[in-house]
C-alpha cells in the first residue's frame, strides 16, 4: 500500500496498531504486552470479521510499525521454560509512541469501528450473528431523507 504524503499511517497500519493495542492490553504474567504476528492476525479477524488480511501482509505492516517508532521487535522463545517450545519467534510490543497513536485513532474512528471491536473480548464476548447482520444491514440501507 503506497505512504500518504502527509506522513500519516495507512489503513492497515492503523487497523494493526489498534490489534496490537487490545492485545498488549489483554496480556498478562511474563508475556505482558507482547505479541506475535499470528496474534495480530486472529485479533484482526475478531475485529472485523470478513476483512482477511493474510500474514505476509500483518508483517510487512508490522516491520513498517516498528520502522516507525510505534512498536520494538525481539526475538524471544515462547516460553523460557518449556523446553518443547524453544523455537524463537519475533515478538512485539508496543513502544509509548505507538500505544498513544492507536488510543488516538481509536478516538478518531470511534464513529466508524464496530462498537464492540473497541472494548476486550471478555467485556463482550464474541459478537453474534444477529448483532453481525444488524450491523452490516444498518449500513447497507440508505438513510430516508427528511
Amino acid at each position: 500500500m503506497p505512504r500518504r504524503h502527509d506522513g500519516q499511517p495507512v489503513e492497515n497500519e492503523e487497523r494493526v496498531a489498534v490489534a496490537a493495542l487490545r492485545l498488549s492490553n489483554r496480556s498478562e504474567g511474563a508475556s505482558a504486552g507482547r505479541f506475535w504476528s499470528r496474534e495480530v492476525q486472529s485479533e484482526l479477524a475478531e475485529i472485523e470479521p470478513g476483512a482477511a488480511v493474510n500474514d505476509s501482509t500483518v508483517n510487512r505492516v508490522l516491520n513498517r510499525l516498528v520502522d516507525m517508532g510505534w512498536m520494538s521487535a525481539a526475538w524471544e522463545t515462547a516460553d523460557p521454560g518449556d523446553r518443547l517450545s524453544s523455537k524463537p519467534r519475533l515478538y512485539f510490543r508496543l513502544t509509548d509512541e505507538g500505544r498513544a497513536a492507536a488510543k488516538r485513532i481509536v478516538a478518531e474512528k470511534r464513529r466508524s469501528l464496530p462498537l464492540w471491536a473497541l472494548f476486550p473480548a471478555e467485556v463482550l464476548g464474541e459478537p453474534t450473528e444477529d448483532f453481525l447482520r444488524a450491523s452490516e444491514s444498518s449500513r447497507a440501507r440508505p438513510r430516508a431523507r427528511r
